[in-house]
């Protein structure tokens, strides 16, 4: 999808999760036997929260998964994720 569409921010939304769910699950051996790695979830969150930029689905997704992967580790960085996603423009309550 990223070739066709290299700004489209739900698809690297959708790889930054899927890379947390990979190491979650698989830790690093399991990361690094299908290629997902922290530095990917972060490099794909990038990309995404840059294409939409006040995008809350975006930020909301990225907290959640930081906080299943490793709340205590990950803190700062779910916070500010969270906290993003608070301050984000809504248009619906959904």
């Amino acid at each position: 999808m990223l070739a066709d569409d290299p700004a489209n921010a739900d698809t690297h939304g959708f790889l930054a999760i899927w890379n947390i769910e990979i190491v979650r699950r698989g830790g690093t051996l399991g990361g690094m036997m299908r290629g997902a790695g922290i530095d990917d979830v972060r490099d794909y969150y990038k990309a995404a929260v840059t294409h939409a930029p006040g995008e809350a689905s975006e930020q909301w997704q990225y907290a959640r998964s930081l906080s299943a992967l490793n709340a205590k580790k990950y803190r700062a960085e779910f916070n500010a994720a969270l906290a993003a996603a608070a301050a984000a423009p809504v248009e619906t309550a959904l």
